[in-house]
């Protein structure tokens, strides 16, 4: 199991928790930082060793345009424009394997390919 995903407030919940929490412990940015910039959710995950999971491609440019610190790693859940049933489905084949990739990397889970660039 890894150890640890905090959840981005953008994220659609009902869709990730169910892929992602038989892998991991999640800890949701809307229950510790509701409402926090993107520069204090990279350092709370930094701080606890965790990688960021969201649907924010904000973030990408923080880190290789902007050189901010990265944390563990990244998931960005790029699936627009999979209906909703289908992005469950793909979430729940690819989750695992996205965790294994984002050990120090930034890994990028689309509708049809799950690309991984190391931070």
């Amino acid at each position: 199991m890894a150890s640890g995903l905090l959840f981005d407030e953008c994220v659609d919940l009902t869709l990730a928790v169910p892929a992602f929490s038989p892998h991991a412990q999640i800890v949701l940015v809307r229950d510790i930082l509701p409402g926090a910039n993107d520069h204090v959710v990279l350092a709370d995950a930094r701080s606890r060793g965790f990688i960021l999971v969201t649907e924010d491609a904000g973030f990408g440019r923080l880190l290789f345009h902007l050189k901010a610190p990265s944390p563990k790693g990244i998931i960005l859940i790029a699936l627009d424009p999979l209906p909703r049933h289908e992005r469950l489905k793909r979430l729940m084949v690819i989750a695992a394997q996205a965790l294994t990739h984002a050990q120090g990397a930034f890994v990028t889970i689309g509708p049809k390919t799950v690309r991984t660039r190391k931070l």
